[in-house]
């Protein structure tokens, strides 16, 4: 198990980026996993949610600043990809549901 420092150092060298984030996709998946599918439900939509929630903490690392710890910060990524997501599917439902109202006026 690596440190979140060692972690986001090796994410902070071009030598070892690549390396440094497989091991922390490696590291959180599971919990952030877990977090996301209790929110959204389904397995397909925690997987979906997951993946954006990694592309939004490789490109937030870079501004991380240790007032937290990494994985609370993942976290709230993480909840935050969810709730977002859930309200554009909510949103997508509501609206094809009123425009196939209007239609049948």
């Amino acid at each position: 198990m690596i440190s979140d420092k060692e972690m986001t150092d090796m994410i902070a060298d071009a030598r070892t980026r690549r390396e440094g984030f497989e091991a922390l996709v490696r590291q959180y998946s599971e919990p952030l996993y877990w977090k996301i599918r209790h929110i959204v439900i389904t397995h397909e939509d925690a997987d979906d949610v997951l993946q954006n929630t990694f592309i939004k903490i490789w490109k937030g690392l870079r501004e991380f600043r240790y007032e937290a710890k990494l994985f609370t910060w993942m976290y709230r990524v993480a909840t935050n990809e969810a709730i977002n997501f859930l309200s554009e599917k909510r949103r997508k439902t509501y609206g094809n549901s009123q425009i196939g109202r209007a239609s049948c006026r």
